[in-house]
């Protein structure tokens, strides 16, 4: 993620992707618990306070990632330090 490197993190989440059951568990594990993510985050934003946000790079890439998530609300925008 900090170099960049997105294809690289969505090849090693997508890894197993030809099993049937994968579109399930990435359902559960990821896509469903990055919507859960966002609305905490999202109070935290509101709050004008700093957080420590941190999520496992899976959560990140993806265009139902967090960061295209937040970044398609047009409210927010993400910078990579």
């Amino acid at each position: 993620w900090k170099n960049g490197d997105d294809k690289k993190i969505e090849e090693f989440t997508n890894q197993g992707s030809d099993k049937k059951e994968f579109a399930q568990v990435m359902e559960k594990l990821n896509y469903k618990r990055n919507e859960k993510m966002l609305v905490k985050i999202e109070d935290y934003l509101k709050s004008f306070k700093t957080y420590f946000v941190v999520v496992g790079a899976a959560h990140l890439v993806d265009k139902r990632g967090i960061i295209d998530l937040i970044t398609n609300k047009n409210t927010y925008t993400i910078k990579r330090y």
